[in-house]
């Protein structure tokens, strides 16, 4: 009776153990998302500071970034200066969602607040899979049961 007991016990830390993995992974990305979100939004910053408003429509994204990046080949970027560098920061950002999170994309969007155009609310969506079986469904809203989407919201 005691060892039926004891297997019991065991088999339910086992189920526990595999439980607690899976959260601390997720919370691992999480994490993670919101450091490349926070990145984004310094280099936005950082390009409108020196340029003015009117480099703000390059640092936009629209559209989600590529969720199919070559993780085996290290990509090397040689960023210049001017519009150069800054296209350059927008596929290194791009690029290291891509490899950080499994599926991971990235979409940035921002609005004037109060019709003012020197103030402008910058929300920055990092998505990705937060699926282990490699079967989740990768939808254009970031709105499956497989998928995570993360949303910063600032003033910049």
């Amino acid at each position: 009776m005691a060892v039926l007991v004891l297997s019991i016990g065991l088999l339910g830390m086992a189920s526990l153990m595999g439980v607690s993995l899976r959260n601390t992974q997720s919370a691992n990305y999480r994490t993670q998302a919101a450091n490349l979100a926070y990145e984004y939004i310094d280099t936005a910053r950082a390009y409108i500071a020196i340029g003015g408003g009117d480099k703000l429509g390059y640092i936009l994204q629209p559209a989600w970034s590529a969720a199919n990046c070559d993780i085996a080949t290290a990509p090397l970027y040689n960023c210049g200066g001017g519009l150069d560098s800054l296209n350059c920061d927008i596929r290194r950002l791009g690029d290291h969602v891509c490899r950080v999170l499994p599926g991971g994309r990235l979409r940035a969007t921002a609005v004037p607040l109060g019709g003012n155009p020197d103030r402008l609310q910058l929300t920055v969506d990092i998505c990705w899979t937060d699926d282990r079986s490699g079967a989740g469904a990768v939808t254009e809203a970031c709105n499956s049961d497989s998928e995570t989407l993360f949303t910063l919201v600032t003033e910049l």
